[in-house]
């Protein structure tokens, strides 16, 4: 007797996990490793302090206190190309993969999530903010030179800082501390990592007012680059974050407020 198939649909098939890329590693298996986390520390450093040198001799003496916008602009491109370049240098030492950076296209939802990270984490670091500045005493900003270029700069200035300040910055720094620092420390779970390459991003923004800022969203980045397998939600939450503080301060002029 021939057996009737069993009535019905069939069960639907299990859905695979969304993120099936190994954090960290090529196509091959080779993972972002200590040697490049040094070189791209190696490499981020000497750009910046060689940056920094070149501001002065260009600019004068006073150049990164002045608060005038040339020089905040070339500082501002120094910082996201030394990231963007630190990055590049370390990946092609051994892995040589864009994937293994979180250079992969993501969802759609996931770029919307980063979106809305990036907008939350901004409204939740006002309040962290306050916090250390109530517990510190430390009233000092050390990003005013930003702020009076975004109010006092021209438009094409203005323009500018969003592109270095929004656009660049936050794929240089992505790239860096999640691609790299985040990848590489992942090996050794996922809270280990993400807490260590946060504190790490937060150090490189100075022991200030921005630190506990700076950790939480590399906390909350580093949670986008894990559940997406990308770091382009990151780099749109870190965009949408800093584009929010730079239009808010040009608003603060065109509105007339004091």
């Amino acid at each position: 007797m021939i057996e009737q198939p069993a009535h019905g649909s069939p069960p639907p098939a299990e859905r695979p996990p969304e993120n099936k890329i190994t954090i960290g590693a090529n196509a091959a298996g080779r993972r972002i490793g200590l040697p490049e986390f040094a070189v791209a520390a190696a490499v981020y450093f000497a750009v910046q302090i060689g940056g920094v040198f070149v501001i002065l001799a260009a600019f004068g003496g006073d150049a990164l206190t002045s608060g005038e916008a040339g020089p905040t602009l070339v500082l501002v491109f120094i910082a996201a190309m030394s990231a963007g370049l630190a990055a590049l240098v370390a990946l092609l030492l051994r892995v040589r993969s864009a994937a293994a950076l979180g250079l992969v296209r993501p969802t759609g939802r996931w770029l919307l999530i980063g979106a809305g990270c990036g907008l939350g984490g901004f409204l939740v670091n006002r309040i962290v903010i306050l916090l250390y500045v109530a517990i510190t005493g430390d009233q000092g900003n050390p990003q005013q030179n930003l702020a009076d270029t975004a109010m006092g700069g021209s438009v094409a200035q203005f323009a500018l800082l969003l592109l270095f300040g929004a656009v660049l910055t936050p794929i240089g720094e992505e790239a860096l501390f999640r691609g790299i620092g985040f990848g590489w420390l992942r090996r050794w779970g996922f809270v280990l990592a993400a807490v260590i390459s946060s504190v790490i991003f937060g150090l490189a923004h100075g022991i200030n007012v921005v630190l506990p800022a700076a950790v939480l969203l590399g906390l909350v980045h580093a949670w986008l680059y894990e559940r997406s397998g990308s770091i382009w939600p990151a780099v749109i939450s870190h965009a949408v974050n800093n584009g929010i503080i730079f239009i808010l301060a040009r608003l603060v002029i065109a509105l007339g407020i004091s």
